[in-house]
């Protein structure tokens, strides 16, 4: 469940950066060694990414479920109960 948490979260920064991540990587490879290798995509510091929602919980969260250490990345109902006081919405219980 945390390997679909951190896809999510990368589904979430390409909303909010109109890119995949790591737009630089030119082959899936190169961008799995930039992850490899400790890095993570930056944080957009455009204003439409502010209204689109990016806030600074929702960043905090993104970067909690990309942590390496998996103790550190919250539980489904965590990021749920995040997005929800964040964007103030009531997000559908699938889980």
């Amino acid at each position: 469940l945390n390997e679909e948490l951190c896809s999510t979260m990368n589904s979430l920064h390409q909303v909010f950066t109109g890119a995949v991540p790591f737009p630089e990587a030119r082959t899936e490879g190169s961008a799995i060694h930039k992850i490899m290798s400790g890095e993570r995509p930056q944080r957009p510091l455009f204003p439409s990414s502010s209204s689109l929602g990016l806030s600074d919980g929702v960043w905090d969260l993104m970067k909690r479920c990309w942590d390496v250490h998996r103790t550190v990345r919250p539980t489904a109902s965590g990021a749920i109960a995040t997005l929800e006081s964040e964007w103030l919405v009531v997000v559908p219980r699938y889980l």
